[in-house]
């Protein structure tokens, strides 16, 4: 017997006990109990619960109907996922990695950055997005040796556009580091990258902000890799996040790529920044 009808026997049962229990307690309290009068109002009370028993199975009835349509709703929806992320190993894809994985081994960033000799294009609010602390170093020596070697870094910051005038009062005094957000701290460290490099390799830094509105990923692109990860807005979501590593050569790839290109080209979304100003 299905779970919605033994429901709709205990609601029948609970109404009509109740109604006759109060029927008989009147009547029994009377002088001259009406025993037809009874019978009469206990066939009513009986009907009453009858009624309202189909109407409760009824409903059951409806919200089951509809929960049977969301878990086919939602198996699709899963359905259409695995067909998705089939196409993507198909298609060259090396891994999909949860956040907490990341660097299980202790290589996985370094390799990142070691795979790099003429290109790193990067999506992000700071370096703290991009690469751990204990990965800093190497990070700012890759970026130096490829704009010692006339190769281009490229770079979207998601955020409010810096201050300038902030970032150069903590160059004369870094106790005003602290009154940097994300995005000037990170042009902060970029400037003095830049102070180690040639003048005439300087323009192939090109650093560019937009609003928070226009990244929907985090994005890392060398030579032979591209790492994608949806944006995290909140460190609510962080366990969900994870990093989707492409060839460079495969289409998924062109189209990430095609994509940063268009954003850097189109000063309506990325307004670039001027890094060189006072140095």
């Amino acid at each position: 017997m299905k779970k919605k009808y033994i429901w709709g026997y205990i609601v029948f049962l609970g109404i009509s006990g109740f109604f006759v229990f109060v029927l008989i307690s009147n009547e029994l309290n009377k002088n001259e109990p009406d025993m037809t009068g009874l019978l009469q109002n206990i066939g009513l009370s009986v009907l009453c619960s009858i009624i309202a028993s189909i109407l409760y199975s009824v409903l059951q009835l409806s919200i089951s109907s509809n929960e049977q349509k969301d878990i086919v709703d939602r198996l699709k929806e899963m359905n259409e996922k695995l067909r998705i992320q089939n196409e993507l190993y198909d298609s060259g894809i090396v891994s999909i990695r949860k956040k907490s994985y990341y660097d299980r081994d202790g290589k996985f960033w370094k390799d990142i950055l070691l795979s790099s000799s003429n290109k790193l294009d990067l999506i992000g609010h700071a370096i703290s997005n991009w690469f751990d602390d204990e990965y800093r170093t190497l990070f700012v020596g890759k970026v130096t040796e490829l704009l010692k070697r006339g190769n281009a870094v490229r770079i979207i910051l998601s955020g409010e556009e810096p201050d300038i005038s902030k970032i150069k009062a903590a160059e004369r005094n870094e106790d005003q580091k602290r009154n940097l957000n994300k995005v000037e701290r990170t042009c902060y460290e970029m400037r003095i990258i830049l102070r180690g490099v040639p003048r005439d390799k300087r323009k192939r830094l090109r650093v560019f902000y937009t609003d928070l509105k226009q990244v929907s990923y985090m994005y890392i692109r060398t030579d032979h890799k591209c790492f994608i990860s949806p944006y995290i807005y909140s460190t609510t979501n962080s366990s969900n996040s994870f990093l989707l590593e492409l060839e460079t050569g495969v289409d998924y790839s062109r189209c990430f790529d095609n994509d940063f290109s268009e954003m850097i080209e189109n000063e309506n979304i990325c307004k670039p920044v001027n890094l060189e100003d006072g140095l």
